[in-house]
């Protein structure tokens, strides 16, 4: 069991040192959790802005990202990205099969780092204290939408 936990914190490690340690010192992140468990660990970041966090769930790193301003609403950059590609009309949600794509499709970690790096305002704008309600609101519109496409309706 130990062997295996070392392993998922070591794959972790590697992610984050590879991806995102950079990012994360640039816009000012700081460690404040850690947690390593089972088959899964954990570290979660913090700056003026946001709450980032990093998971090895089982062998699968997922990314998350939720305001400071908010509560436990986390989300993750697929979703995110979708968001801003709406916001800026790259989307229309009336074509369903260009938001189909979109919806289904997963960002790799080195999509996702260059996202936040080079969106790193358009986020910041979106989760700041008068926008992350309306932000999170329409995060969880596209989440809606993108287990109906995925799982059909429920």
């Amino acid at each position: 069991m130990k062997e295996r936990q070392r392993d998922t914190k070591e794959y972790l490690d590697y992610c984050l040192e590879k991806y995102y340690q950079k990012l994360l010192d640039k816009y000012g992140f700081v460690l404040i959790d850690t947690q390593l468990s089972g088959m899964g660990a954990l570290y979660s970041f913090k700056n003026d802005s946001f709450v980032f966090t990093i998971i090895n769930d089982r062998g699968v790193i997922e990314t998350r990202i939720k305001s400071i301003n908010s509560g436990d609403s986390y989300f993750d950059f697929d979703t995110l990205n979708v968001l801003m590609k709406k916001l800026k009309g790259e989307i229309n949600s009336s074509d369903k099969s260009v938001l189909r794509n979109y919806l289904t499709k997963r960002l790799n970690l080195e999509d996702e780092s260059e996202l936040f790096d080079r969106e790193m305002d358009f986020i910041k704008e979106l989760f700041d204290k008068k926008n992350f309600k309306r932000t999170e609101k329409a995060l969880n519109e596209i989440g809606k939408e993108r287990a109906e496409f995925l799982f059909g309706k429920q």
